[in-house]
């Protein structure tokens, strides 16, 4: 399972264009993930149900702001949060070279998980909850919706060093 943590402080301040905006950062995500390649990774190809989208959209500071948590449940995992990161920053630096414009959060660390599924940051209104936007996330069962949730069937994802090629 990959996870990432999609942030825009500055946004549109008309609600059907903010609305837009969010559609249209999440579908310009999708393309990009699944344009990217890498020959350093095996078994990563997701269709669109395997994507799940959790929403935190709204006023930050007395500015709108759009956040989105993306969990992609293709049927793997990272053995460890070290190999978690390198992926995320192959497909970073890939995405930035494409030109994407794209805003996703370096959260691979022993001690920044994501925040869980209902939950809110201190001082904060804004609450993680299902997504408007995407289906699954709207029908799929709660335990999909945490990123330390893994299923039985679900496999190592291997990570393949330039010398092993």
């Amino acid at each position: 399972m990959e996870c990432y943590d999609i942030d825009i402080k500055k946004t549109p301040d008309n609600n059907a264009d903010f609305i837009r905006a969010e559609e249209k950062l999440l579908h310009q995500f999708i393309v990009a993930r699944k344009l990217f390649k890498s020959n350093q990774w095996n078994n990563l190809d997701f269709s669109n149900d395997d994507v799940i989208v959790l929403d935190s959209s709204g006023l930050y500071e007395d500015e709108k702001k759009i956040s989105f948590h993306i969990l992609i449940r293709n049927g793997f995992y990272f053995k460890n949060i070290q190999d978690h990161k390198l992926f995320h920053k192959e497909f970073k630096e890939w995405y930035l070279e494409k030109g994407f414009d794209l805003h996703t959060d370096d959260i691979y660390t022993k001690n920044r998980p994501l925040r869980c599924f209902g939950s809110r940051k201190m001082n904060s209104k804004r609450y993680l909850r299902r997504s408007p936007y995407n289906t699954k996330s709207n029908c799929c069962k709660n335990e999909l919706l945490f990123s330390t949730y893994v299923n039985i069937n679900d496999k190592e994802v291997v990570y393949t060093r330039d010398e092993d090629l």
